[in-house]
């Protein structure tokens, strides 16, 4: 019988082989096929000249067939070779470094980057859902940035992919979107009448002033008579005054 020609075959490790061996006989004997040097979980079939199995050990085998008829002639053998080689490593999903809760005042501006990485240093890319309204992520830096607009609780959850498409393992968070504190406004003074007083009489005159936000207040004024004075506590002006004439005062809550 004749064997025909095989080329160098290259297989990775642990994948599944299947190579038919052609040959024949001149007199259309049944054959029987037989193999030497084949690579550590490879075997051939004797009835059907297919070489299966699995390899399971790298490196490089010198495999020779040989094919008989049924009369026990043999064909000239045939050698190649076989290169078993180390499978690529396995794709392993990036990882999202843990994000804590947050808390962002209405209206405030947002620069948040969440921190990934990917095992084999892949380009990754980003996403969220559940972003409170306003805000959004970049998905190329992974930035989530923007300005809250609506107030409440947020549940947020990122998840990244690598170039592959594999996803890491979800993150997620809350986010509270708070009420901006109220604009403070400034105090008032209950208006003040012309005040007369005669030279050297005892002067304990209260000025009266809110705040709307209920804050301490301080007083202060200018343009006093001599001899009279301002409490900066309690906007209590007093003293005896000791020189005639009109003065203009000025009065100061803070």
């Amino acid at each position: 019988p004749q064997v025909t020609g095989i080329p160098t075959q290259s297989t990775m490790q642990g994948t599944p082989v299947s190579l038919q061996v052609q040959a024949s006989d001149p007199e259309g004997s049944t054959l029987i096929y037989s193999a030497t040097g084949l690579p550590a979980g490879l075997y051939i079939d004797s009835q059907t000249g297919v070489i299966a199995g699995a390899p399971t050990t790298m490196g490089q085998s010198t495999v020779q067939i040989v094919v008989f008829d049924m009369q026990g002639a043999a064909s000239d053998p045939v050698t190649f070779g076989w290169t078993i080689t180390n499978p690529p490593p396995v794709n392993q999903a990036p990882q999202v470094t843990s994000i804590p809760a947050q808390s962002t005042m209405q209206g405030s501006a947002v620069s948040l980057p969440i921190q990934a990485s990917d095992p084999e240093g892949s380009t990754l890319i980003y996403s969220a859902t559940g972003l409170p309204t306003g805000l959004y992520i970049d998905s190329q830096t992974g930035v989530i940035a923007g300005a809250p607009t609506s107030l409440g609780l947020s549940i947020v959850e990122v998840v990244v992919f690598d170039a592959q498409g594999l996803a890491s393992n979800p993150v997620t968070f809350g986010w509270t979107i708070t009420d901006p504190p109220p604009v403070n406004q400034a105090p008032q003074i209950t208006p003040v009448v012309a005040q007369s007083t005669m030279q050297g009489t005892a002067v304990s005159f209260q000025i009266q002033a809110s705040d709307p936000e209920g804050s301490t207040l301080s007083y202060a004024a200018t343009g006093l008579p001599a001899g009279l004075q301002i409490d900066f506590a309690t906007g209590l002006i007093n003293g005896t005054p000791t020189t005639v004439g009109p003065n203009t005062v000025h009065v100061t809550v803070y």
